[in-house]
């Protein structure tokens, strides 16, 4: 491919539009999975989950994992500064998704561009002038044209091709080549190619050579201008395929893949997801999100092997009608950036296998979604206060370490039952709310320090109120001693 029809993706172009629609569609910080236990997963699962499968061997690199974006490290640089200084160019460009600082300041004030032109990575320099790298202070006369640059990335890329030729290689990433369109040698690759990486490129049209690929396992069409796959049923082998960050609209037709374990389609277009989606029995890593899907088809509870689900960045309204229990080995779940009002609760937080539930920001009513944070937070406090809450929902009693309850200011005209479960508790705000009895349950609460009753104690016919002015030691006393007594002394006790 000429130097000419290579360098046509201008800022108007639709590869421009891309990288333009990837670097606003990031999510947001902290709503991911834990990076820590993320390991091994197809790198576009996530931009930040790359971030701690970056710094995968090598002293000089050791300082780029699993640290923040802009994190300025023991020796004075951030990741993007040791991405740039290295020539990690898939690096750098996951960084940059993950909206670290093109322009941030090492502790001697070089760039990112200044480590790059240093160290002669112009590649990694051209991508960090493409997003928005300031050139003051920077020498950039010694840059190659874009064209020439865009050139001498495709003529790199050929030579891979050809080396992979004549080794027989397994394995082939041709990623950041800008090709529109594969060159006539890639063609010739040897069928037992098993790992093939195109992403970061400007493919309008699938390549249709792949097809004859029949031993490949391992597919990266990410970040292209694809919109949409022949089917792939052909390719009986595939055990990962990345479609994410391309423009599908229709789910693809990989449907028949039997041994398919992950399957990456975020960043894309669609719109609905087909029932059959239940046949990919093997499946273990599935990512949708970033797209507009407005439901999850039941039939994806089919998926025994699920282990890693992400959802996150669509338009899904409700999910309570799917059994989330009958997930049987499902460990992380992303369901951040939707409109969920109604979940599957209690099946969602008594999961033995749920590790990682990423659940917000979502339109959850506010009790259950305090309620959530509370219980996968781990905290010991919790706040439902002034919700005009007339009940308590069942999953509180989920809630076994909490020690301190605030109810104040609700419309709660009995004392729920579920209280009597959280024997934990140190601290009880019931104040300002209207029921008229404190219940025998509420003796249960040995480890109770403090209760508050203002204003309801006003409502309270039991205990009487001479018991209630006395404290929680004095209604405590009051419950022990009815219970124990005779009932002629139960009787004066009430009296």
């Amino acid at each position: 491919m000429s130097s000419s029809s290579s360098s046509s993706s201008s800022s108007s172009s639709p590869a421009a539009l891309s990288k333009a629609r990837l670097s606003s569609a990031t999510l947001s910080e902290g709503s991911l999975f834990s990076p820590l236990l993320m390991g091994g997963l197809p790198t576009q699962l996530d931009p930040t989950i790359q971030l701690a499968t970056l710094a995968d061997g090598g002293t000089e690199e050791k300082p780029f994992y699993q640290m923040p974006a802009n994190k300025i490290d023991c020796t004075g640089l951030a990741p993007i500064h040791w991405a740039a200084r290295t020539g990690s160019l898939e690096r750098l460009q996951s960084l940059i998704e993950c909206k670290a600082n093109v322009n941030q300041c090492d502790k001697d004030g070089i760039t990112p561009l200044g480590w790059a032109i240093k160290q002669e990575k112009f590649d990694c320099a051209r991508l960090l002038i493409e997003n928005g790298a300031d050139l003051e202070g920077v020498d950039v006369s010694v840059l190659p044209s874009r064209d020439s640059w865009i050139e001498r990335l495709q003529e790199s890329a050929k030579g891979l091709i050809d080396h992979s030729l004549a080794t027989e290689a397994e394995q082939l990433s041709l990623s950041f080549s800008y090709f529109l369109e594969l060159p006539p040698s890639f063609a010739q690759l040897s069928t037992h190619l098993r790992q093939l990486s195109l992403p970061f490129n400007n493919l309008v049209d699938f390549p249709s050579t792949i097809l004859s690929f029949v031993s490949l396992e391992r597919l990266d069409l990410s970040n292209n201008l694809l919109t949409q796959i022949p089917p792939l049923g052909v390719l009986q082998n595939l055990r990962t395929i990345s479609l994410s960050g391309n423009f599908l609209s229709v789910f693809p037709p990989i449907l028949k893949i039997r041994y398919l374990q992950s399957l990456d389609l975020s960043y894309n277009s669609l719109t609905e997801m087909p029932e059959e989606v239940g046949n990919l029995s093997r499946l273990v890593n599935l990512n949708i999100s970033s797209n507009f899907l407005s439901s999850v088809p039941r039939s994806i509870v089919e998926l025994n092997n699920l282990e890693v689900f992400s959802c996150a960045h669509n338009n899904i309204t409700s999910m309570a009608e799917i059994p989330l229990h009958l997930f049987g080995s499902l460990r992380r779940l992303n369901i951040a950036h939707n409109r969920i009002t109604a979940l599957p609760y209690h099946d969602l937080m008594s999961s033995s296998t749920l590790q990682t539930l990423r659940f917000l920001p979502n339109d959850f009513p506010k009790d259950i979604e305090s309620i959530m944070r509370c219980f996968y937070e781990h905290s010991e406090s919790l706040d439902l206060s002034g919700l005009s809450l007339s009940s308590l929902r069942p999953e509180i009693t989920l809630l076994t370490e909490l020690k301190d309850l605030n109810l104040r200011s609700n419309k709660l005209a009995a004392l729920p039952p579920e209280i009597g479960v959280l024997t934990s508790l140190t601290s009880l705000d019931l104040s300002y709310n209207t029921f008229k009895d404190l219940p025998l349950f509420i003796r249960r609460l040995t480890n109770l320090k403090r209760l508050n009753l203002d204003e309801t104690k006003l409502h309270l016919d039991n205990p009487p109120s001479r018991i209630v002015n006395g404290g929680l030691k004095s209604i405590m006393d009051y419950y022990n001693d009815l219970l124990s007594g005779d009932p002629c002394y139960r009787m004066k006790l009430m009296l």
